[in-house]
């Protein structure tokens, strides 16, 4: 007997064996489970990367950002003490204008007191200031605007900006002595979840929009900022910050940043994450909800006409 005559002599029975298993209904629901389980996976492996949304409104006691845009993160102030490494303190008045890369940060005080402090290692300072009176006055590399009523009198910010890499809060911590400024801490604050839907699925242009996800309460006492291992582009963030009619600063802002770190007090160190994945994607975003519908509905029809074709071919001949 030659080996190709074995060979079939083997495989004869394993065809026989894997038919009668097929026959079986279990047997049949499982190879289906998988196929779609499969099914699944091709289809979330061809969705774009998620286009998150995410929209901060908080009351913090202090925020800072890297500025990423210089265009816009000009602000006006009034009746505030400006102190730099290279010349006296003086009040001033005027156009705030920090140079891109530089750092600035807004803290205000329990005692409603407001400090903003610019600082930056690069060629060329800070930035300036144009005062009232047209005068630029240069920042050097770290300079400070304090609100001091008895010698300025009266201060005035309307709101200040945030466009770029930026932090909300910072971390909880005692106070060792009164000369330690006291931890500036995040209040209170909520994180509203968008997703932005596909445009465009396999060559089928969709219509695009926002979906919302969830909305979260953020802890007192920690900070939140975009993950520091993104790409510094995305990490910026986008908004405003004006004193708030209560004590800290009202923010509201948003980020397009695809993970976030959240820093909470307590024993565990590791900060928790936000981040948009490709499965929550596909569970929210009203187009591809709607992709899969028709898919599912087009798999029932199918399973009906083959069950029905079935049921012909074993009907018997009269």
């Amino acid at each position: 007997m030659s080996r190709w005559s074995q060979a079939v002599r083997l495989v004869d029975p394993a065809r026989a064996a894997l038919a009668a298993v097929w026959t079986k209904p279990l047997a049949r629901v499982m190879a289906a489970t998988l196929a779609a389980t499969l099914a699944y996976v091709a289809f979330l492996a061809t969705l774009p990367s998620p286009r998150p949304l995410l929209i901060l409104k908080a009351r913090t006691e202090q925020a800072s950002f890297v500025v990423s845009n210089a265009d816009v993160a000009s602000f006006a102030v009034s009746g505030l003490m400006l102190a730099t490494d290279d010349a006296d303190p003086a009040c001033i008045g005027g156009v705030v204008q920090p140079r891109l890369g530089s750092s600035v940060s807004y803290r205000r005080s329990q005692s409603g007191s407001l400090a903003i402090v610019i600082a930056s290692d690069l060629e060329g300072g800070a930035g300036r200031i144009e005062a009232e009176d047209g005068a630029v006055h240069p920042l050097g590399t770290f300079a400070t605007l304090v609100s001091d009523p008895d010698a300025c009198g009266p201060w005035l910010v309307e709101h200040m900006p945030i466009w770029g890499p930026a932090r909300f809060g910072e971390v909880l911590r005692g106070q060792p002595d009164m000369m330690t400024p006291a931890p500036a801490a995040l209040l209170e604050g909520e994180l509203a979840i968008y997703g932005r839907a596909i445009e465009s699925w396999l060559g089928i242009g969709l219509q695009g929009g926002l979906y919302s996800i969830e909305t979260l309460d953020l802890p007192a006492g920690g900070f939140v900022e975009a993950d520091r291992a993104l790409p510094v582009r995305e990490q910026d963030w986008w908004g405003i910050i004006r004193p708030d009619s209560e004590l800290g600063l009202f923010v509201a802002a948003s980020t397009e940043a695809p993970l976030l770190r959240i820093f909470t007090p307590g024993p565990n160190a590791a900060p928790e994450t936000i981040a948009v994945s490709t499965f929550t994607q596909s569970l929210n975003d009203p187009n591809l909800v709607g992709v899969q519908i028709v898919a599912a509905a087009a798999i029932v029809i199918v399973q009906l006409f083959a069950a029905l074709a079935g049921l012909q071919k074993r009907k018997p001949v009269a």
